[in-house]
């Protein structure tokens, strides 16, 4: 599985986020697609995180995030590894 990492460059912040929105919308509405329209949310959410922060502050954020489920107690049941080769 890939997801691709989408070149945003004539996107603002806000308007990236304002896109995050709109795709949450579409799958809270969303009856026989929705895996497709939570897929259009990840990748919207990573275009959105890719415009507020470096790769390395997204690294840390997701260590962070791993930490917080961890010690409240969620187990894991596998990974999804993310890779990025726009550094």
């Amino acid at each position: 599985m890939k997801i691709p990492i989408l070149n945003l460059g004539e996107f603002s912040r806000l308007e990236q986020f304002i896109k995050v929105r709109q795709e949450y919308k579409e799958l809270c509405c969303a009856t026989d697609n929705k895996l497709e329209e939570s897929l259009d949310l990840i990748q919207a959410t990573l275009g959105y995180m890719q415009k507020i922060a470096s790769w390395d502050e997204i690294e840390e954020a997701f260590e962070k995030h791993n930490k917080k489920l961890e010690s409240r107690g969620w187990e894991t049941e596998g990974y999804i590894e993310i890779q990025c080769h726009w550094r």
